[in-house]
């Protein structure tokens, strides 16, 4: 059952299909 992706969810898919990306947009986001 999906609805509409929260921001939350789709960092969530984002960093499971780039994790190292992701990695380096949270460092330099802290």
């Amino acid at each position: 059952m999906k609805t509409k992706s929260s921001s939350t969810e789709r960092i969530i898919d984002a960093v499971q299909k780039c994790p190292s990306a992701a990695l380096i947009y949270y460092k330099n986001n802290k």
